[in-house]
């Protein structure tokens, strides 16, 4: 909390309300639907302002929310399968390339984020940890 009797730090003072505030919520910036590396499967990746980029299999996430829903349980979470520290500070943006059509290993998701970083990763990476 902000101690307006000692010395005014601004630094200081913005790390901790980035602090509190990513502490208490996690907005999404980004998100992007994209097919994996030689698979039929659809998937859903989501930059947030936490850094991360959260990476879903979307005939998973499908089929456990409805699984929760036949149960009766409403609020079961559908959690992302891989979550990937990106970048130090939000993601704001996450694009899906495919430079060669008939190449899936060729796919890419591209991040760029608060801390001027832009990293690439390769589908089939991602793809093979979900």
């Amino acid at each position: 909390m902000f101690d307006c009797r000692a010395p005014y730090n601004p630094g200081a003072y913005a790390s901790l309300v980035k602090e509190e505030r990513s502490a208490s919520s996690r907005t999404v910036y980004a998100t992007v639907f994209f097919a994996g590396a030689g698979a039929s499967a659809g998937y859903l990746a989501c930059g947030s302002s936490s850094g991360a980029l959260s990476v879903w299999n979307l005939d998973d996430a499908l089929g456990r929310a409805r699984a929760a829903d036949a149960s009766g349980d409403d609020d079961a979470a559908v959690l992302p399968r891989v979550i990937v520290d990106a970048h130090d500070g939000a993601v704001y943006s996450v694009v899906s390339y495919e430079p060669d059509a008939g190449d899936a290993d060729s796919r890419l998701l591209c991040t760029a984020g608060e801390d001027g970083v832009t990293n690439l990763y390769r589908v089939a990476d991602l793809v093979s940890a979900a």
